[in-house]
């Protein structure tokens, strides 16, 4: 959990303008500082919650998977059934050495933006650390809720 994300920004404008067609969605992105950003991907590895290129589903309570290549539909409909949150997410990508933070509606009302089949491996994470979704390059949604304690 990192309190109060909006403490670990900074003024750098995201460098994924080239993903939208609309301004007012990079306007609710926020870059976030490297020092946070290795913290993030620290806390992922350490905790064993990535296994490879998948979330390790013996780490969450509750974990579903979706495969669903030429459906995005079926990712767009599950993500318009989770819980609305006023929270702000995280979203950080395996490849692209880049993390920001937006809010929940900015994230489902363009998540496939965010995400390109066979380049993106994104990883988002709510504020309070509760879930994390993993959709990766060859069209696989994950969702692992309720972080298991040890």
């Amino acid at each position: 959990m990192i309190k109060d994300l909006e403490k670990h920004i900074t003024l750098d404008k995201p460098d994924i303008h080239w993903r939208f067609d609309d301004d007012e969605v990079l306007k609710k992105l926020k870059v976030v500082d490297k020092q946070t950003e290795n913290f993030i991907w620290e806390r992922l590895k350490a905790d064993n919650f990535l296994a490879g290129y998948e979330l390790n589903k013996d780490k969450f309570e509750i974990f579903e998977t979706i495969e669903f290549a030429d459906n995005y539909d079926s990712v767009t409909n599950r993500l318009k059934e989770l819980p609305n949150s006023n929270d702000n997410i995280v979203l950080t990508w395996f490849s692209a050495q880049h993390t920001l933070i937006t809010d929940w509606k900015t994230f489902t009302d363009n998540w496939d933006d965010f995400f390109y089949p066979s380049l993106d491996d994104l990883i988002v994470i709510n504020e309070t650390w509760d879930w994390i979704i993993y959709i990766a390059h060859f069209e696989t949604f994950q969702l692992g809720r309720g972080m298991k304690t040890e």
